[in-house]
């Protein structure tokens, strides 16, 4: 026998085994190693449940014949080649499945054309104003190229009764255009599925009326771009031209772009799943986080591992899957136990969860991942004293363990015993009464004592009328506290006051919204996001 020398980790450190002479083999030494990286960069928005599923799927299946499903999204870096990866939650098998993939230089949407085809003009080596609706020639850029799993430009997708199906594609040779002509400056990839759920089995898929705030630039999803459409038959068919839909089918790609990257999967419940928010459903704290930190030079994607209503050990395995399918991300955070575990038994739960906490580190090490981020047990509304203090001593554990790197959000609790959510990150139907709002500009609504702070999320009632300009059962913010007994609020997160033209009618009433901090527009954008980035800032 002789000394082995291993490589761990994404290859950038080795460790040496010498021979004992006894048939065994100690660890000596950990050496440097080349230096070598992932250039991989994965993203995936929507997360693990959905219609509170994450396998097994039987109700609310699609059974399209002709489902033609498209994304078009930014990358965040140059990159030369793509790969897709396609989940299956439902309890069969999808048979006959196929993809194409394709670059364009305009995420416009003025014609059906530039939404649903690759549009590569002259200053990328193509002709303007041309929809390359075909297969692109060998060697060529213009059209779309097969995906292939395997070799073959046709796959089935394991049922996923069990625990989710996946598929994986190899990777096809793609490079990002050099050049957008929308005034955009992210490389822009675009992909078809087809999938005939008629014949090749019912599949789930994904939906949301907030997708369509996707479509163009906005703040709260810093500006990232991600579009849906639907060309049907459109992979047999890659000259079919479709409009904008606010569903696809499970399929998120994966990139090869010419720089070190880093994909970060945040793994745990709703607090982590996150994507029921109103400027966009999938821009939830961890896409906003990593796109905070993200630069061309060193490019980091999201991938939402979130299993909104699960357990712990459900969003775990889950996780697992989709590691053990060969979508590594570099960085994973994860809490190793969740408020929607049972509370029965305190110590057993302890036990468990420090078991599987161990177990994470086991398998992120195992995997390479490169840094494992603890999520602490937040405060909750519904918690009894034992169980905060449980949670309070588990997260203790937690900042313990060895190389620990704890996430703290400070400012998501109210500092009592037990901790519930502080009254800017509070709970839907927490009424603060009756309000008086005023025909100016701005509206001033009066509540004698109101205790509410800047940004907190609310919505109003009334048994009449609002004063026009005032949105009823619309999510609304505090704009601005005048005094204690009087503010001003905003259509949105640090917009402006709203105005109003009537006196209204009727009684009014406030009531802080949500139904907790994973939804809260206040947590995720002035609590969780920026807590994240500092934490990918930190670390390599």
């Amino acid at each position: 026998m002789a000394d082995k020398v291993i490589p761990i980790g994404d290859g950038a450190t080795f460790k040496r085994y010498k021979d004992m002479g006894d048939g065994t083999h100690a660890e000596v030494i950990s050496i440097p190693g080349l230096g070598l990286s992932t250039t991989e960069g994965i993203f995936k928005p929507f997360g693990g449940s959905l219609n509170n599923v994450t396998f097994n799927q039987s109700a609310g299946l699609s059974a399209d014949a002709n489902a033609g499903f498209g994304q078009k999204g930014e990358a965040e870096a140059p990159f030369d080649a793509i790969r897709l990866v396609w989940i299956n939650r439902a309890g069969n098998e999808l048979v006959g499945c196929s993809a194409l993939v394709g670059v364009t230089e305009t995420a416009a949407s003025d014609t059906n054309a530039k939404i649903s085809q690759p549009h590569i003009g002259a200053s990328n080596g193509g002709v303007d104003g041309v929809a390359y609706g075909n297969l692109a020639p060998a060697g060529s850029i213009l059209g779309w190229r097969p995906v292939t799993v395997n070799g073959a430009t046709s796959w089935n997708v394991p049922s996923g009764a069990t625990g989710v199906g996946i598929v994986v594609s190899d990777w096809i040779p793609l490079s990002s255009l050099k050049n957008r002509t929308d005034g955009g400056t992210r490389p822009l990839w675009m992909f078809r599925t087809q999938h005939d759920g008629a014949t090749g089995g019912n599949f789930a898929f994904l939906a949301g009326a907030g997708i369509a705030q996707l479509r163009t630039a906005i703040a709260a999803a810093r500006n990232r771009i991600l579009q849906f459409f639907y060309a049907g038959l459109g992979v047999s068919n890659p000259a079919a031209v479709g409009g904008f839909n606010n569903s696809s089918i499970e399929v998120f790609p994966v990139f090869r772009y010419r720089v070190k990257a880093r994909s970060v999967m945040i793994i745990g419940d709703s607090t982590s799943q996150g994507d029921g928010l109103t400027s966009g459903v999938y821009n939830n704290w961890g896409w906003r986080g990593c796109a905070d930190a993200s630069t061309p030079q060193r490019p980091i994607n999201y991938i939402n591992q979130g299993c909104s209503s699960k357990s712990a050990a459900e969003y775990w395995q889950r996780a697992k899957e989709i590691m053990n399918a060969g979508i590594v991300p570099t960085d994973v955070v994860c809490t190793p136990g969740s408020v929607n575990d049972a509370y029965a038994n305190i110590d057993r739960k302890f036990e468990t969860n420090r078991a599987r906490a161990f177990e994470m580190m086991d398998f992120c090490r195992a995997k390479g991942v490169r840094n494992l981020f603890w999520m602490p047990l937040l405060p909750f509304n519904n918690t009894t004293a034992l169980q905060d203090a449980y949670r309070l001593e588990f997260n203790a554990f937690l900042a313990g363990l060895p190389d620990s790197k704890v996430l703290q959000f400070p400012g998501m609790g109210d500092g009592g015993a037990p901790e519930r959510w502080a009254g800017a990150t509070g709970k839907l139907g927490t009424s603060k009464g009756v309000i008086t709002i005023t025909n100016a500009s701005p509206a001033v609504v009066t509540r004698v004592a109101h205790g509410l702070a800047v940004n907190t999320p609310v919505e109003l009632s009334s048994t009449g009328s609002l004063p026009a300009g005032v949105p009823v059962g619309a999510r609304l913010f505090v704009a601005s506290v005048i005094d204690v007994d009087n503010i001003t609020l905003s259509a949105t997160l640090g917009g402006p006051a709203l105005n109003s033209t009537t006196a209204g009618s009727g009684t009014h009433t406030l009531l802080i919204t949500q139904d907790g901090f994973h939804e809260n527009e206040y947590a995720q954008e002035v609590i969780m996001a920026p807590v994240l980035t500092a934490a990918l800032n930190a670390t390599a």
